[in-house]
């Protein structure tokens, strides 16, 4: 007794049973009557197991596709209320957080294009059991962890223990073990077993060396940037190229320096996070920076990163800042100065573009940029005036106009370099947008289920991402500075478009409460 009906069969999901025969119609009946059929193609699919089918509670697993097939991709639904995921290859790692016999639902791709679908069931272990045997290996981890920071010098130890607090995540530990003493039910269990996995204690803090290290100081060559020892000297350049190849000539004649590398990470089950990387210069002059005449050339080592803003030197070294890098003044001597430091993130050698210099106009190949020099003082004595140097010789309203031009022009290519790199890093991180907004919904749904933000990363990390995107992850849902320190003009756009994209995935209006939340 209806109007004219269209039926979408997409949402059916139907399936034959591999090896059907001649199963090549669609036939529509209500009752016993045919109402439509058509034509329909099958394509042949194949068999696989999946293992193990049984996991401890709250323990990270890796499950595996078994199959002779060659596959390039897999889909999983761990049947838990976690989102599907998938992934390159067969294997994957998660960690179920509820008891019993789960749904797991897999999907298979092989290398020609053909896909597989198959259910298994999944038994949860016993939470009691795993709490107990996780507690003992959290403890056993805690009393490696003081010996194993403190083996490294005590002003990198220091830093470390910035990263996180040993007595801390011990007297954590002793509270959720007498949780456990006291603990009655299976509820009881799951929920230590939760805290015992928020806790997420390293396993060790472990030191990686940059095979080839030390490097040649000029290894980062490339990376230069002239205008530092143009700044320190008053001067300029006509030509940048040859102020960098007279640069790295000098230092050649004068320095056999060298600059070695190691990365510092805290390793967790499955993943490792980079707390620091440790660099070492050694200015080792092969003869002391004085021209023929004796008179001293007065040397500065060049860093292209501002360490005090992002890490921490061994001692005071008199170390100053220079625009976005770091400068300091050596001695006039042959003596092997030795500087040490850390950055608090991945970085490499080569970044720093490191050099030593003395004042350009020592270096004797250099043609300068004359009749100005730039001190904001009209020197008429020496030829300045407002046609050899507009620049020194505004009036003060020329002035006035000068800087409110140069500090106008400076904010908007602040704001352009912070939305460039934000969406270049996004980018880096999440090659495809919609992996960014999923594990977003994912945080939002999870916390709307009541799991704290120890919780979901915990979920995440067993999931394989790292920690460098989970962090990412959150500071999105919060709305917190992703990048560089931000100018917040976009930020009500971005926050209405994380809503858009997690309104559009739940399929409901979203609850300003779970997300934007930087005080949890």
């Amino acid at each position: 007794t209806s109007d004219l009906l269209s039926l979408d069969l997409s949402h059916a999901n139907f399936e034959i049973p591999i090896g059907s025969e001649d199963e090549d119609k669609f036939e529509f009946y209500l009752g016993e009557e045919l109402v439509f059929e058509e034509d329909v193609n099958i394509a042949e699919s194949f068999s696989f197991d999946v293992s193990p089918k049984f996991v401890s509670f709250g323990q990270s697993a890796y499950f595996v596709a078994e199959t002779s097939e060659n596959i390039t991709k897999s889909t999983w639904d761990f049947g838990d209320g976690s989102s599907s995921e998938t992934v390159n290859g067969a294997t994957i790692q998660h960690t179920y957080l509820e008891q019993g016999i789960l749904e797991l639902e897999v999907v298979l791709e092989r290398s020609d294009g053909v896909t597989a679908k198959k259910s298994f069931s999944i038994v949860v272990g016993d939470a009691k059991d795993v709490a107990n045997i996780t507690i003992q290996k959290y403890n056993q981890r805690i009393e490696n962890l003081g010996p194993a920071i403190e083996s490294y010098p005590d002003w990198v130890n220091l830093e470390i223990k910035k990263s996180f607090d040993v007595d801390s995540l011990a007297s954590s530990l002793s509270a959720i073990e007498a949780n456990y003493e006291e603990a009655i039910s299976d509820e009881d269990y799951q929920t230590i077993m939760r805290s015992l996995i928020g806790l997420d204690i390293p396993k060790n803090i472990t030191t990686t060396k940059l095979s080839g290290a030390p490097f040649p100081l000029v290894v980062g060559y490339e990376n230069m940037n002239p205008s530092y020892i143009e700044d320190l000297s008053g001067k300029t350049a006509e030509n940048p190229s040859e102020l960098r190849e007279a640069i790295a000539g000098w230092m050649n004649t004068f320095y056999d320096s060298t600059i070695s590398f190691e990365q510092i990470s805290a390793v967790y089950e499955g993943h490792s996070d980079i707390l620091m990387s440790k660099f070492e210069i050694n200015t080792a002059p092969v003869t002391a920076p004085k021209d023929m005449a004796g008179k001293d050339y007065n040397p500065f080592l060049i860093l292209g990163y501002g360490i005090e803003n992002n890490g921490k030197f061994k001692k005071d070294y008199n170390q100053k800042s220079i625009g976005s890098g770091t400068y300091i003044a050596l001695k006039n001597e042959k003596v092997n100065e030795i500087i040490e430091f850390v950055v608090f993130t991945e970085y490499d050698v080569e970044n720093f573009g490191a050099y030593i210099s003395p004042n350009i106009e020592r270096l004797g190949v250099i043609e300068l940029v004359v009749g100005c020099n730039f001190d904001g003082v009209c020197k008429k004595d020496d030829g300045e005036n407002k046609e050899t140097c507009p620049d020194d010789c505004k009036t003060r309203w020329g002035w006035f106009t000068l800087w409110i031009t140069v500090i106008l022009f400076a904010l908007i290519t602040y704001i352009v370099l912070q939305e460039w790199y934000k969406r270049h890093y996004e980018k880096t991180l999440f090659k495809n947008k919609n992996d960014l907004y999923n594990i977003i919904t994912f945080v939002y749904n999870s916390r709307k289920g009541g799991l704290s933000n120890s919780e979901i990363r915990s979920k995440l990390r067993g999931s394989g991402w790292t920690g460098e995107k989970i962090n990412y992850i959150m500071k999105k849902i919060d709305g917190r500075k992703t990048g560089l320190y931000e100018i917040p003009l976009f930020k009500f756009f971005e926050t209405k478009k994380v809503k858009k994209e997690i309104q559009k995935r739940a399929g409901a209006p979203v609850d300003a409460r779970f997300i934007k939340q930087p005080g949890l």
